[in-house]
């Protein structure tokens, strides 16, 4: 025979198990709805261009020719890749409307990564600083975007996610590997987070796999004392 308090214990035990049920059912879809607002939702195609659309020039020995790309990232100073080095060659930032300003130096990366900085003596109509992150860890899937200068087109935007953390080519250190579409002169361009809005690193080189088919674009990350203790740094 079953007594009563066994049944009142049974009955409290299925209440108790109900209750449990309901709060975890509740937390779940709280923290559905709390997570992704806490991680950060990634900004919109047309909020990334305008970010990068009002930063980003061309680093050129000749307007109108395809070199490289660049970023304004403080007042007279722009990011680039250090491939795009110049040597004694006269170099020129351009923005949109073709205005140009001579770069008057060219300081690439202590750790021997591949972005540099480009100084001018006078700052370029209409561009204004875009932000940098020089702590930025390489995540799987973060959605990424740049705007750039790839030949033939005189202008370029790409959105993708960082799909591996080291490319493929022999002939270049392994860097992070997005799924970005690029090309001659896309080099240099400042690639941003979606999430946070801000540069993570310049387009570096196209990754291909062993049939020489390119997958993506390469990052190389931002990094050293020269970035860190910068002041255009806002980490």
């Amino acid at each position: 025979m079953i007594s009563i308090h066994s049944r009142l214990a049974r009955k409290q035990r299925k209440a108790l198990l109900w209750v449990t049920l309901i709060n975890v059912l509740v937390w779940a879809s709280v923290a559905t709805v709390l997570l992704p607002a806490m991680r950060g939702q990634p900004m919109s195609a047309v909020s990334a261009f305008e970010l990068l659309d009002q930063s980003v020039v061309e680093f050129t020995f000749q307007p109108g020719v395809t070199m490289c790309s660049a970023t304004m990232i403080d007042t007279n100073t722009y990011l680039t890749a250090a491939h795009c080095d110049p040597g004694t060659t006269r170099t020129f930032i351009v923005n949109k409307d073709g205005d140009r300003v001579l770069a008057v130096s060219f300081e690439r990366a202590e750790d021997g990564s591949d972005w540099a900085i480009v100084h001018t003596e006078e700052d370029i109509p209409g561009v204004v600083p875009l932000a940098v992150s020089c702590r930025f860890t390489v995540k799987i899937g973060e959605p990424v975007a740049y705007l750039g200068y790839p030949y033939p087109l005189e202008r370029f935007y790409s959105e993708g996610v960082i799909v591996s953390e080291g490319g493929t080519r022999i002939d270049y250190p392994p860097l992070p590997t997005t799924s970005l579409h690029g090309g001659t002169g896309a080099s240099g361009s400042a690639i941003i987070s979606l999430v946070t809005g801000k540069i993570i690193g310049v387009l570096s080189i196209g990754v291909e796999n062993t049939q020489g088919n390119f997958l993506g674009a390469g990052i190389t990350p931002l990094s050293g004392s020269v970035c860190e203790e910068a002041s255009w740094n806002e980490e």
